[in-house]
This record gives C-alpha cells, structure tokens and sequence, in this order.
C-alpha cells in the first residue's frame, strides 16, 4: 500500500481510505527511516500510531473508513511495533475493532511479537491472522489501538490493509434470493387460476 511520502500528517488518505488518529498526528514513515533506536521495517512505507513518550503524539484508536462512506469488508493487514526492543513507547497488543454496518461490532486482539532489527535483516512485521467472521461482517469504519498492559495509545505500525468493498453480503443474497422464489410462486398462482 502507498501512503504517500514519509511526513507528519494529521490524516492520511490511500487507496480510497481515510485514516485519522482520535487526535495528534500520524506518521507515515519510509521503511522506518529517521528512527532511534531502529524502528520496524518491512522495506515500503508504513503507518505509524504513536503514543505515550512518543513523539509527535498520535492518539488511539486510529480510524479507517472508505472515503465515499462505503461499507467494506477486512481480509487482511500485517502489523508491528514501533520501535526496536521491549521499551515502553511499543505497544504490545493490537486491539482490532469493526463497526457494523447496521448497528454493533466485531474485535479481535493481536499479540505484537516485539522483534524487529530495522532496515534489512529479519522480518519486522506480522501478518494478522483474522478470524472468519472479519470476512463476513460488513463494516463501516474499523478501529485500531495499541496497549501495553492497561495503557492506550502505545506505539505500532501497520500495512499492507486488504479491505473489498465489491462483494454482496450473504445475507442480502439471501433476502434477494428468497424475493425471487416468492415472486416466482405468484405469478405461477396467477396463471393458473
């Protein structure tokens, strides 16, 4: 995913998605260049939340939603902490939360494994493994937080978000499935009286 040059921003726009922190900045960042110590890397540009002793200051939860008030599904994104080693800044659980479309919400914690080596080297990011249920809840928004224990707003990165915003859900299938058959059932009643 391209979020565009690594800066500062105060919401960032890609791929036909918003992403605004509750409040501060988010950063996206270009293969965690200009880190001290090393930031993860996974050689593209990424998202980054920071949070307490981190600066600029980006408040959880991170918000995404379609840029044309679409509803959409999530299939997939990988993940990781902020910077390298167990230091306070990194969060080290990823909250995931759905809001439905029609009412409610799905969630999903992830555990952050905590390595990365920076630029090069080993793999720095995880790909979540989402549960079976993300793929059939339609949603309109979709919350991201980082914790350190019972801390918000600790530090992560993400990317490489796969939403589809093209597919019919099941249950509107159905609906318009049984419509059918029951229009069916009348105009043979129709014809043969």
């Amino acid at each position: 995913q391209n979020y565009g040059s690594s800066a500062i921003q105060a919401t960032v726009s890609s791929g036909g998605y918003n992403f605004v922190p509750a409040s501060g900045n988010l950063v996206v960042l270009a293969n965690g260049a200009g880190c001290g110590p090393a930031c993860a890397a996974n050689g593209t540009t990424t998202l980054v939340m920071g949070g307490n002793n981190v600066n600029p200051f980006a408040a959880a939860p991170l918000v995404m939603t379609n840029a044309t008030n679409q509803s959409f599904y999530l299939l997939g994104f990988d993940f990781g902490e902020f910077i390298q080693g167990g230091r306070p800044e990194n969060a080290t659980t990823l909250k995931v939360l759905g809001n439905l479309f029609g009412g409610g919400t799905v969630s999903q914690i992830f555990n952050i494994d905590g390595i990365n080596d920076g630029p090069g080297g080993g793999v720095d990011f995880q790909a979540a493994n989402l549960l079976a249920f993300w793929g059939s809840s339609l949603l309109t928004s979709v919350e991201f937080s980082g914790f350190s224990g019972q801390l918000i707003n600790q530090g992560f990165q993400l990317d490489n978000i796969i939403v589809d915003s093209n597919r019919v859900p099941e249950p509107v299938s159905l609906v318009l499935v049984s419509l059918g058959l029951l229009g069916l059932g009348f105009s043979r009643r129709n014809r043969t009286i």
